[in-house]
């Protein structure tokens, strides 16, 4: 694609931060999110209470021939979740509905090489107008899906062509004028809010041919950032060592401070890096997730610290999904104690229960004052004794107020 000229992108520029109404539905109310990018359900995730917004793909496996129906979407929206759908911006993948099987043999002008971490995805030079071509068309797939915003993946393909494979000393700018013309093509095509939320790459904010024009078109852009491996960077697929990337969190906080929500996801399955990564990215204002590497299992959301209302204290009684959960061997269960009259304390008791309906462990049982409690379940009963691999409850009564949900341990 040619070089957008100076003059247009001001124009854009100019256009964002006059007519922000367009975009005036925020996700600051998102306290937690689930992502997904295989073996998708959507009822799964419409029945799933733990989590507010869902990153996730526009098919169960990616194909066009499994493409989610419109019903499907608004089933997942009628939950009370906002659905988001994965593109990848910065690569071509050879399962999705736009490729070409000659492709390999003839490749276009704007196919790169393979990527060899990711077989069958290729490096794209994005700021070819074939390639933007392809990615307006799939944003247009997702649209008539009637999702409320995409997820775009590889942003950091700029860097990848400015150093790795340097042949386009302008990459990092280009990639935000592509960004830029996506929310363009977006507000030509569709009325109403619709979120941009790009994945890593979070350093394009200060880069060299990022000018301060240009990072303001990109503020007025995105609506918010997702983010892997940030806590715990490594080679390993899962689990590497709780050692955060200091430089990477400098960039982030910018984004907390210009108010666009943070979506952090870490690859872990051991309990203690989850404990010590959720406290972490609950301290930066980050909203936490935690899977697999391959994305084809839907976990439950983390909730933040963040309080969805003005007033200090919950407006509720609520007991909320555990987490880590399937969990081995220390999982956290949390609930919230409202302030239905000023200076009362509440008591409640909170039990675990096997699957026969035997109560086998009391985590508490007093009484609170308003606010939000946590408790840990080490896998034991209260005399110590180890309990085996299995689906437990837990239920929490507090007045006339009970609530039971399931957990899965597993040894």
């Amino acid at each position: 694609m040619p070089l957008f000229r100076q003059h247009f992108f001001f124009f854009l520029f100019i256009l964002f931060l006059s007519d922000k109404s367009v975009w005036s539905q925020s996700l600051a109310s998102v306290g937690s999110w689930a992502y997904q990018l295989d073996a998708i359900q959507a009822d799964k995730i419409a029945s799933n209470k733990t989590f507010d917004l869902i990153v996730m793909d526009y098919s169960a496996d990616g194909t066009a021939e499994k493409a989610f129906s419109r019903d499907e979407i608004l089933q997942i929206k009628n939950s009370g979740k906002i659905a988001v759908a994965y593109i990848s911006i910065g690569e071509a993948e050879e399962y999705r509905f736009y490729w070409k099987s000659d492709w390999k043999k003839n490749p276009p002008a704007w196919l790169g090489p393979e990527n060899p971490n990711w077989p069958g995805n290729y490096k794209v030079r994005f700021w070819n107008a074939e390639w933007q071509k392809i990615v307006f068309a799939y944003v247009d797939t997702i649209l008539s899906r009637g999702f409320d915003g995409i997820y775009c993946d590889i942003i950091d393909a700029y860097y990848y062509w400015r150093e790795e494979n340097p042949e386009q000393p302008l990459a990092d700018s280009l990639m935000v004028q592509f960004l830029a013309s996506i929310r363009q093509h977006i507000s030509e095509n569709h009325s109403g809010s619709f979120f941009i939320i790009p994945q890593n790459g979070e350093a394009i904010i200060e880069e060299d041919h990022v000018s301060d024009n240009l990072r303001q078109v990109y503020w007025n852009t995105i609506d918010g950032i997702g983010v892997e491996d940030v806590f715990c960077p490594g080679d390993a697929d899962e689990d590497n060592a709780f050692q955060p990337d200091t430089d990477r969190l400098v960039y982030l906080q910018k984004f907390v401070a210009h108010g666009k929500p943070v979506f952090s996801v870490e690859y872990l399955r051991n309990t203690d890096l989850i404990g010590r990564y959720v406290e972490a990215a609950r301290t930066r204002h980050f909203v936490p997730y935690v899977s697999t590497r391959n994305l084809n299992h839907l976990f439950n959301g983390i909730r933040t610290a963040v309080r969805r209302c003005e007033s200090p204290y919950p407006q509720n009684f609520a007991l909320f999904q555990n987490y880590p959960n399937p969990f081995n061997p220390i999982t956290r269960i949390e609930f919230e104690v409202p302030a239905l009259q000023e200076g009362k304390k509440y008591g409640a008791d909170l039990a675990v229960f096997d699957a026969s309906g035997r109560k086998i462990a009391t985590l508490t049982k007093g009484s609170f004052y308003p606010g939000e409690y946590n408790f840990t379940w080490n896998g034991r009963t209260t005399s110590g004794v180890r309990v085996p691999s299995g689906i437990y409850f837990y239920r929490l009564k507090i007045g006339s107020f009970s609530q039971i949900r399931r957990m899965l341990l597993l040894r």
